[in-house]
């Protein structure tokens, strides 16, 4: 017993095939010819409705395709025209300019805090005599505007002395006079004219123990 296909194409071609069969020999296969008319008549019906479908399928694909290429159109145009009004806010009318138009207005740059106070500030006497000092500090890269500037007081002076800055967390000293006993350092971060916490004062002692670390009295 022939199976009806199930996809839609392929039934509709078996019974448009099958039809004219069974119509020119209804009575020997005990058929009803109204019921295979009745069958012709839906065949045809359904295959002018796939035929109706496929054509909405193109026209929505291209009714589809036309859209998108009409909002691309629109769309650089409105950049286009939002360009120039950018162009002109920025020849002085500014945000007042941009209001009239109701585009917002550019937001000012958050002002980044300086790095995290200087912590695990450590110094190493280095064989030439001069101070190697490394620190940890967060909200530090320099791509960011961070920097530090490192003080210093040596053995019979009052106060610190700025000696020197750096973008990275570490900083050589290299102009300890001869004959120095101690010194101690401060580290204090910036980001431009923004001042942070400055580090704990840390000190390094030139006697009998040259390397070793010790925090400033």
């Amino acid at each position: 017993m022939p199976i009806i296909p199930k996809t839609d194409n392929a039934s509709i071609e078996y019974c448009e095939t099958h039809t004219p069969v069974w119509l020119e020999n209804a009575a020997e296969l005990g058929l009803d010819p109204l019921a295979v008319t009745e069958l012709e008549t839906m065949t045809e019906a359904a295959r002018a409705a796939m035929e109706a479908a496929e054509s909405a399928r193109l026209a929505a694909m291209s009714a589809t395709l036309t859209l998108n290429n009409r909002i691309d159109t629109m769309r650089r145009r409105a950049q286009q025209l939002l360009g120039q009004i950018k162009a002109t806010a920025a020849l002085g009318a500014g945000n007042r300019l941009l209001a009239t138009a109701q585009v917002p207005g550019r937001k000012p740059r958050a002002r980044l805090s300086p790095p995290t106070q200087p912590s695990s500030v450590t110094m190493r006497l280095m064989p030439e005599g001069s101070v190697r000092l490394s620190w940890t500090s967060g909200n530090a890269a320099p791509s960011t505007g961070g920097f530090f500037r490192v003080e210093r007081r040596l053995d019979g002076e009052r106060g610190y002395t700025v000696i020197g800055g750096t973008p990275v967390r570490e900083f050589i000293d290299g102009t300890i006079p001869l004959g120095t006993r101690w010194a101690t350092y401060i580290v204090t971060p910036f980001r431009g004219r923004r001042e942070g916490v400055p580090s704990v004062a840390v000190g390094v002692n030139f006697g009998v123990a040259p390397e070793r670390m010790r925090a400033a009295a």
